[in-house]
């Protein structure tokens, strides 16, 4: 089973136990990050990490390996043609421009 797909049946299994990643990670003694990196396909749980998400999500560990319905496919980044928004309070008020003068030269000590 490749990285893709693991990473697609990962997440089919905690969306369909009603869990976030962050419930995952506590419940199987990992942290949110490795959850979604293992579910983006970055990265490959170790070892000890399999039977640790089985028994988060309540299957046997074979569950983990086996097809997920569908592999879809990875969205990265902001959606095309969707500007970011920042909220009003976020937004930094303009400062004015630098003054231009003379510069003070340094001493040599």
């Amino acid at each position: 089973m490749d990285l893709k797909t693991f990473a697609a049946r990962l997440k089919e299994l905690r969306e369909g136990a009603g869990l976030s990643q962050k419930e995952l990670a506590e419940r199987a003694g990992v942290s949110q990050r490795a959850i979604s990196h293992w579910e983006q396909g970055l990265h490959e749980p170790g070892l000890l990490a399999g039977p640790a998400l089985a028994a988060a999500l309540g299957v046997e560990l074979d569950a983990l390996f086996v097809e997920p319905e569908s592999i879809p496919e990875p969205k990265r980044g902001r959606p095309k043609g969707k500007p970011a928004e920042t909220p009003a309070d976020q937004v930094e008020p303009e400062k004015p421009p630098a003054k231009k003068g003379k510069r003070k030269k340094k001493r040599d000590a």
